[in-house]
């Protein structure tokens, strides 16, 4: 509801002053009342009754002999129409007494009771596939229409909509305005004023069935846009990218011929001529639309050879439509521009429209080919949902943009063993010779590890793995846990698919890993495909050595822009906030300690607070030295609102390795300074560390961005430990030899070992809860004087022990003999074989 007046409340009193006509000369009782802003409605209405913003007017108008009217005018503070009267003068009531000012006053007559009136908006337009289609008198949606008294009103699905009226309005249309875009531009466009009179349903006609050209160029461009906004929104939702391009500003009748283009948020389309119709015809509309989409969910890619969003605005339209032909009737009735069905190999064009075709007739071919398996209706949500659905992963090419659907396509998070509509994508993907996601012969699929903080614990790797065709031959696990590469085999764990083997613990530090799944054939499948996994083992206490609050200037900092816009500042901050799409952010007022942070747009001076679209730029700070540090972790203070990282990326890094990321569904909007911590394994004995923070941004809802401040670098630092157990190797095949250590403090001292077979846990009273449960047994020992036991033993050979993971701590007293207190935890794995 707008509140905001067209008319001073000085305009409105004169307004009500001019229904009494002279003003008496009378002392008036009361003390006079200013204008008063209110909403107002007849609250005694028997039917459904609009509401005014309304200035409240009091007066006072009585003569000596006390005749006359005492009461409040309300004035419509949108257009000084006089709305009621209701009078504050409450007379005796007496039968002979001729004095009526209780009745309500307009100056003229009481105002008529509101009705409910359906307008309904017809327009002659072409919603054919085809420029030379016939006119067809269609309803158009999405219309919006300025009603006098009541404002915007926008067109419903069925080009309807219904007010109330209490008195007849005149409805004007000049440039077609709709809630999906801006008011047209472009000569020879419909307009009209339309008398709608209340309770009588009204058709404002918009053209005729003679209309020209570039008469209808203007209905088409509407109803094309606002149908493929819906459209749209039903496959990607109402989401923000959406709400930007609905300020989508159309221009018609260009005076120039054979065109149509889009920028900026703009489309444009060329008057008939040169042997080209009026280009503003159904999907060549949805195609220069659909560049804009494109443009919104990330930037538009159309390298030479490559022409990924001309592809993608022929797709849009084809698919719309569910038509191969895009742009029919450009120059000759019939005959499409361009089609699905095309025969353009990947690779072979230079001109990007040219080479779009090989995007488009891939869309199509998979379209296609869900038919034949599906029918129609299935092939066309299934289509949309992958392709259309996929556009917001912002692929940068068609290789790129072919293996996002394959993403959108799958359904387990592993494309190695094909994804349920593989036989429909290949074919498609083969049919223009684009490279795809192929079925391997074996696969594999891995959860990786996170960072742990307790040490000496061996950790559990499983992975699943099988083979589409023959054979696996081994599953193995190479991994470096600080002694260098070792190669364990993973083996069956009765689950269908699934593998396990052991990673040994260690105290601090780093491990990493990867998974090698070898096929009967020879191929391997490896995970990941390159590199390794890792994890760090973080514990104890946070000593830092290395540490800048950032209030001695920006020594050794770096700060760049990859694309559009460096703003990163050094500075105290100015608190800004504000509200993108309905999403509310704040700034910091001040740095968290001192006066200086890093942030993006501090907003001083002339600057916003906020970070800018499609911008990618980054922080750097200076070389630091870890050498001889383990269990590095960096600790500093955050103050970030961004958008969620499904459009916007807020990361940190440490030598270009991502620790952290925003969520990838919901805004990450902080309301205060943040203690943030993460492990950063790559920084172990390094001796020239950079930590970088990352922002990109899309083409919409822009919030403020990253503040940083008091970064520290620390090592993780033991405690000495009550007691600590190994047995190792934490896998081994039956019979092989082992080796039980216990240590404690000083010795001798006893201790007992308990064994179960899951990980518990077990809570004695009087006694540290154990990682054990399940069948336990207990075993007892002492160390020995220098506080160490080293017990030789071979693995068992026993059946039930065999893929068993059994879970063992030690058990003994401290110091005083007053309380117990226990080891690090343990896993073993034994195994049939090596």
């Amino acid at each position: 509801f707008d509140t905001t007046p067209a008319i001073t409340g000085d305009v409105a009193h004169a307004i009500a002053w001019s229904q009494l006509g002279n003003r008496s000369d009378a002392t008036q009782p009361g003390v006079p009342k200013a204008p008063r802003l209110v909403i107002w409605g007849d609250g005694n209405a028997t039917t459904q009754a609009p509401v005014f913003l309304a200035w409240e007017v009091s007066i006072s108008n009585v003569d000596q002999n006390g005749n006359g009217p005492i009461g409040r005018y309300y004035v419509d503070a949108k257009t000084g129409a006089v709305l009621t009267f209701v009078s504050d003068k409450h007379e005796c009531g007496l039968a002979a007494c001729t004095v009526n000012t209780h009745a309500a006053r307009t100056g003229t007559a009481d105002a008529a009771p509101p009705v409910l009136t359906t307008v309904t908006v017809m327009g002659w337009t072409n919603i054919g596939v085809d420029a030379y289609d016939a006119l067809t008198n269609t309803p158009l949606p999405g219309l919006v229409l300025d009603v006098p008294g009541l404002g915007p009103v926008t067109t419903d699905a069925f080009g309807q909509i219904t007010i109330d009226l209490s008195s007849a309005v005149n409805i004007q249309i000049s440039a077609l305005d709709g809630r999906h875009h801006a008011p047209m531009q472009g000569g020879s466009g419909p307009t009209g004023t339309f008398l709608v009179n209340p309770g009588v349903p009204t058709t404002i006609q918009l053209l005729a069935s003679t209309a020209t050209a570039d008469e209808s160029a203007h209905t088409n461009t509407s109803y094309w846009v606002d149908t493929a906004n819906e459209w749209a929104r039903s496959i990607l939702g109402n989401s923000p990218q959406l709400d930007v391009a609905d300020a989508c500003v159309p221009t018609v009748n260009i005076n120039s011929t054979c065109n149509a283009y889009y920028t900026g948020n703009t489309i444009n389309f060329y008057l008939a001529g040169g042997s080209c119709a009026n280009t503003a015809f159904s999907t060549v509309i949805v195609h220069e639309w659909g560049h804009g989409l494109d443009d919104r969910y990330g930037s538009i890619s159309n390298a030479p050879g490559d022409g990924l969003s001309e592809g993608w605005g022929d797709l849009l339209g084809m698919y719309l439509v569910d038509s191969p032909n895009l742009g029919s009737g450009f120059h000759t009735a019939g005959v499409p521009r361009r089609s699905g069905d095309n025969t353009t190999m990947y690779g072979t064009q230079t001109q990007v429209h040219a080479a779009g075709q090989v995007w488009m007739g891939f869309a199509w071919r998979y379209r296609e080919n869900l038919r034949a398996t599906y029918g129609t209706a299935a092939a066309i949500q299934i289509s949309n949902e992958t392709v259309v659905g996929s556009i917001v992963a912002n692929a940068f090419n068609q290789a790129d943009a072919v293996r996002e659907v394959f993403l959108a396509d799958d359904d387990d998070g592993n494309l190695t063993n094909g994804v349920p509509h593989f036989t429909e994508l290949s074919a498609a993907a083969i049919a223009k010779g684009l490279p795809y996601p192929g079925l391997q012969p074996a696969w594999a699929t891995h959860t990786p590890l996170a960072n742990t903080d307790a040490p000496r614990v061996p950790r559990i790797v499983t992975t699943t793995a099988a083979a589409n065709t023959g054979t696996l031959a081994a599953v193995r696990l190479h991994f470096d846990a600080g002694q260098g590469y070792q190669v364990r085999n993973m083996h069956p764990n009765g689950a269908a698919d699934t593998f396990v083997a052991m990673l040994p613990g260690r105290e601090l530090g780093a491990v990493s890993y990867h998974i090698e799944v070898e096929h009967s054939s020879g191929f391997i499948a490896r995970l990941p495909a390159s590199g390794d996994y890792s994890y760090a083992v973080a514990a104890g206490s946070f000593a830092v050595f290395w540490a800048d609050d950032l209030e001695s200037g920006a020594v050794g900092w770096t700060h760049d822009m990859n694309a559009t816009q460096d703003d990163w500042q050094l500075g105290t901050p100015a608190g800004k906030s504000g509200s993108s799409y309905g999403v509310a952010w704040q700034d910091p007022a001040s740095a968290f300690s001192g006066v200086n942070c890093w942030a993006n747009d501090l907003g001083n001076s002339t600057f916003n607070g906020a970070y800018a679209a499609n911008v990618d730029n980054y922080l750097r700070s200076p070389v630091i030295d870890c050498s001889g540090r383990q269990g590095v972790r960096l600790r500093f203070q955050r103050w970030l609102s961004v958008e969620e990282a499904a459009y916007d990326h807020a990361t940190v890094l440490v030598n270009g390795v991502q620790v952290w990321r925003n969520q990838q569904s919901g805004h990450t909007v902080d309301a205060g300074w943040q203690t943030v911590e993460y492990v950063i394994p790559m920084a172990d004995d390094n001796p020239s560390v950079q930590i970088e923070w990352h922002l990109t941004s899309d083409g919409g809802l822009e919030l403020g961005g990253w503040a940083i401040d008091d970064i520290e670098l620390g090592e993780s630092v033991l405690p000495p430990a009550d007691a600590t157990l190994s047995m190792l190797p934490e896998q081994a095949a039956q019979g092989a030899p082992m080796t039980l250590t216990v240590t404690t403090p000083f010795g001798p001292w006893p201790y007992l070992l308990a064994i179960g077979d899951d990980a518990g846990p077990l809570a004695v009273p009087g006694m540290p809860t154990l990682s054990i449960g399940g069948n336990v047994g207990v075993l007892g020992g002492s160390t020995n004087a220098l506080g160490v036991d080293v017990v030789p033993f071979t693995a068992p050979s026993v059946p039930s022990a065999i893929g068993v993971f059994f879970y063992s701590q030690v058990l003994t007293v401290d110091p005083t003999l007053t309380s117990f207190v226990a080891s690090n935890p343990f896993v073993n794995l034994f195994t049939a074989t090596p």
